[in-house]
């Protein structure tokens, strides 16, 4: 919460700044009017953008309450300037990382920073754009960025500068005064780089031999940000000197028929430029007939189907499961020829994954004519350049303004792991309802032309370059001097002629052991919803670009020669940014009120089973947002088996929520938080309705809460009578057993599974038209016991376990748990006899 503190500190230095300085006599109760604008905007706007509109509204009610207590003038006043400021810097954020996504290099200061390394007679040249600072311990390469510059807190600075000029400087001189901030900032973060760079050189000295530590962090830690960055107030405040007395004073304001006429002008321009900037063509939609190509794809293929006997690494890599997800909402088709334009006149969408051999210029023509005619186009590359995926999917990407990058992006913080959340402000249609999305590491865009969209723009990221040596191209994961770091495009989106492409950059994401962790289905049919389309009235958001413009000619217009000399008399200074703010805000609601109504997830045209993981009460884990943290928790290759089972995993939300009429099985794993009358009455229901429930818990479950959902069901887990695994799913059969072996027995329905002991572990009961199946051994499903990962391939004991997942799973989904159970288990014990050769009383096993 240090961005808490930051801003509490600096709303009370200019509260201190105004108490000298302004002097409260009467407050024009008008003021309360924007009071209404500021209200709606603050529901308008999502954190952290509303954070201007929270405090000018404070800033507001504190000079109400002036009225009797003069003294909290300065902290009113103080409110409102910190209000006005944060407002104006909050585009900031979004138009820096758009811009450095297409070059975080900055070359034109180069030259002065070698004369000045040479000053401080440092060994070093220069080539290729790159500086290389020679050292006793090693040599580095330094290139200029613009985040090594530090230019994004420069921006934020010189934004707020001009609230700051326009209350404390003379109206000829304000211009003046910021263009002395301007350029001493420029000067300042000059002398800043070398200052960091020689801090870095001195840093290394203390690094031992042969340790793999570059503090190259230095440039992106924000405690090293803000205390480098706190010279420069003193600088400014020698070089500018400001007004004694503010003239940003709320008592004075008077509506006037010039002043209000001027309002809705930039109000409108404000509200056009808005729609300019989020509007989304709806487009015609069109019939959804996709095709994915493996005619020029030798790596991830959809023709290979991972099933209950096929298992190891490609099993996994593998997009079969993801073909056919996509098959129940658009009809779907491979290609294994040549891509014509005669193939893809029965084609909406054209799916090009990670291709592994090169595409005709004819080819290439074919697809780029696709497009332009209205047709749906998506690449996906991978990290890298791997296999030559790059090389050969961007003559194609290059036809529509962007190419993928041949390195790999990582978090700047955690190796291996990146959590996306789409922006809480306006999202891209494509990932509009998608609640987040981890990749697995993937390359960047470079996107070459102004149309593309910033579909995924990711910020705190690293970019790794291509690593020739390894075999999937593919850096050791470290620091360099050398390497860029700030926002990347990992997702973009271009309109072409009549149609669409969308460019994506992490492959494996959609591999079978990844395809549909949360937020991975949700990207992917909302990208084929937005492929869907023809577009329509794309050249809308050239209009209202033309409208904003023209509304604020005709504002400026309205003012009186006397105020265009000001620039806007300060009597209208928080109106009109309030008001701005507002019609702004406003216009970029609408565009998202329309994104959600044109683009909506599609229904699925042919029905599949839906399994969902119960995510509120259960005490396990799920790589959803990164690596699970205990290996001995994690339930990962046992929802991804359910694939296996011929059914799709989901998680779940809230219970509420997934006992909706789409859930088909639900998943409640080792329950442990207590339910509420409301939520067992809803599983009631949903049971009787058809709905079906698998309950695993466990002896280290110490803690469960399951037999508040099983006793009103007529069942009960019994946590004190001693049972454990039969011979096929213990971990031995000619040892003693260990702890891991415990189970749980189960009272009340039908047995289908004993324990050693002749205890039930495992039984069901019918519920009206559904089914509940109670298990007592949820840690055989832990992935320790399931083998650990989706690379494994099974002996005789694995196999057991997941023909017993695979029985549970379909018997639900079928409704007949019962018999398909019991066969599929009688087979897995045939099998462990013939491998061991001894006899296995079956009366200890299934009855």
């Amino acid at each position: 919460m240090w961005w808490a503190v930051l801003l509490g500190v600096g709303i009370l230095c200019n509260a201190a700044a105004f108490a000298r300085r302004t002097v409260f006599k009467s407050f024009d109760k008008k003021y309360l009017l924007m009071c209404v604008p500021l209200l709606l905007t603050l529901f308008i706007l999502p954190f952290p953008y509303h954070l201007g509109v929270i405090v000018t509204l404070a800033g507001i009610v504190i000079l109400v309450l002036c009225i009797r207590f003069p003294v909290l003038a300065g902290l009113g006043y103080g409110a409102i300037f910190s209000g006005m400021i944060l407002l104006l810097q909050s585009p900031s954020g979004y138009l820096y990382t758009t811009f450095t996504s297409y070059s975080h290099y900055f070359y034109w200061l180069d030259p002065v920073f070698y004369n000045i390394f040479k000053f401080f007679n440092l060994k070093v040249s220069y080539s290729q754009d790159t500086f290389y600072i020679l050292t006793i311990k090693d040599m580095y390469p330094f290139p200029t960025t613009w985040e090594k510059l530090a230019m994004f807190p420069l921006l934020n600075i010189l934004m707020g500068s001009i609230v700051v000029f326009y209350a404390f400087s003379e109206n000829r001189r304000g211009v003046r005064d910021f263009m002395k901030l301007l350029l001493s900032g420029t000067g300042f973060i000059v002398i800043r780089y070398v200052f960091m760079i020689l801090l870095f050189l001195y840093l290394m000295t203390f690094v031992e031999h042969g340790e793999e530590i570059c503090r190259i962090d230095i440039f992106w830690d924000m405690r090293v940000t803000l205390l480098t960055f706190l010279p420069f107030i003193l600088i400014t405040a020698i070089l500018i000197s400001l007004k004694t007395e503010a003239r940003f004073q709320v008592s004075s304001f008077k509506f006037q028929v010039s002043s209000f006429k001027f309002q809705v002008s930039i109000a409108l321009a404000l509200f056009f430029l808005g729609l300019s900037f989020g509007f989304q063509d709806p487009g015609e939609q069109k019939n959804g007939r996709v095709i994915v190509d493996e005619s020029h794809s030798e790596w991830e293929k959809s023709t290979k189907k991972m099933d209950t006997e096929w298992y190891g690494n490609e099993s996994g890599y593998n997009f079969y499961w993801l073909a056919e997800f996509i098959n129940h909402h658009f009809p779907l088709t491979r290609n294994f020829r040549k891509i014509t334009p005669e193939l893809l006149s029965d084609c909406d969408i054209l799916i090009i994954k990670t291709p592994t051999s090169a595409f005709s210029p004819e080819e290439v023509r074919s697809v780029r004519d696709f497009v332009l005619k209205g047709g749906g186009l998506f690449l996906i590359g991978e990290h890298t350049n791997v296999f030559g995926t790059g090389t050969y999917i961007n003559p194609i990407a290059e036809e529509f303004g962007f190419s993928f990058r041949y390195d790999v992006i990582l978090d700047i913080e955690r190796k291996f792991e990146q959590l996306y959340e789409p922006p809480r402000l306006l999202p891209h249609p494509v990932v509009q309802n998608m609640p987040y999305f981890a990749f697995k590491v993937s390359c960047s865009i470079q996107p070459v032309s102004s149309k593309c969209e910033n579909v995924i723009l990711s910020t705190g990221l690293k970019s790794q370059d291509i690593y020739y040596p390894s075999g999937n191209f593919y850096p050791p994961v470290k620091n360099h001097t050398d390497i860029p770091f700030g926002a990347f495009m990992q997702m973009t989106g271009v309109k072409a002629g009549k149609g669409r492409v969308l460019g994506f950059t992490d492959s494996t994401s959609y591999s079978n052991f990844e395809a549909f962790i949360e937020g991975k289905p949700e990207l992917m049919l909302g990208s084929l919803t937005w492929l869907n389309r023809k577009n329509k009235w794309n050249n809308l958001n050239i209009l209202f670009l033309i409208l904003f413009g023209v509304c604020l000619v005709s504002g400026i217009q309205k003012l009186g020669k006397e105020d265009q000399l000001s620039i806007i008399n300060y009597q209208l200074s928080i109106p009109l940014v309030v008001f701005g703010v507002f019609f702004f805000s406003l216009a970029l609601a609408m565009c998202g009120f329309l994104s959600r109504k044109a683009y909506p997830l599609p229904r699925p045209v042919t029905p599949y089973t839906k399994v969902v993981f119960e995510q509120e009460h259960g005490d396990y884990e799920l790589p959803l947002k990164g690596f699970t943290k205990e290996h001995k928790k994690s339930y990962e290759v046992f929802y991804l088996w359910v694939l296996r089972a011929e059914c799709y995993p989901f998680t779940g939300k809230t219970l509420k929520k997934d006992l909706s009429d789409e859930t088909d099985v639900l998943v409640i794993i080792n329950p442990y938080k207590n339910f509420q009358p409301d939520e067992v009455s809803g599983i009631k229901n949903y049971l009787r309705k058809g709905g079906k429930v698998l309950l695993v818990d466990g002896k280290r479950n110490k803690n469960s809460t399951a037999n508040e959902l099983l006793e009103p069901l007529g069942m009960k887990i019994n946590q004190k009578r001693k049972a454990t695994l039969p011979v096929p799913y213990s971990s031995s059969i000619y040892h003693r057993q260990s702890a891991r072996n415990d189970a749980l027995t189960v009272e009340g329905g039908t047995p289908l599974l004993y324990s050693s002991e002749g205890s039930p572990i495992l039984s069901a009961a019918r519920v009206g038209k559904g089914m509940i199946a109670v298990a007592g051994f949820s840690q055989l499903f832990v992935n320790p016991n399931m083998g650990g990962s989706y690379r494994v391939k099974p002996d005789q004991r694995l196999r057991a376990i997941y023909n017993l997942e695979f029985s549970l799973i379909r018997g639900l989904a079928k409704g007949d748990l019962e018999t398909l159970f019991k066969a599929q288990t009688e087979r897995s014990v045939s099998r462990l006899k013939a491998q061991i050769r001894i006899d296995v009383p079956n009366s200890n096993i299934i009855r």
